[in-house]
């Protein structure tokens, strides 16, 4: 299956994302930002205007515009779980999670 998308950034955000600190500072139908903080206190903005989403993580600052399909991380997928969860749940969308210790 040439082509096909890989799925390593979804399925490692899903996996690692009960470890983040993950803060939905603003969200509305145009725009979304989010803090999300790693176990190791590494802090990283998430934001999407419009559909286009940014990282500041070393990943995807490296490598969005050389790899084609390269746009997301695992901060921006874990954005995506934390999102669809809080809406499942019909929990407040803005707000922080922290970590269960």
């Amino acid at each position: 299956m040439a082509g096909y998308p890989k799925t390593h950034k979804v399925d490692k955000s899903y996996k690692e994302m009960d470890t983040y600190e993950i803060d939905i500072i603003f969200y509305d139908e145009e725009e979304i930002q989010a803090n999300i903080i790693s176990p190791k206190g590494e802090k990283h903005f998430v934001t999407c205007s419009w559909g286009y989403w940014r990282c500041t993580c070393w990943d995807w600052t490296a490598r969005w515009e050389k790899v084609e399909g390269a746009y997301n991380c695992k901060h921006i997928e874990m954005v995506h779980h934390e999102i669809t969860y809080r809406l499942i749940k019909n929990l407040p969308i803005l707000g922080i999670r922290k970590v269960e210790v």
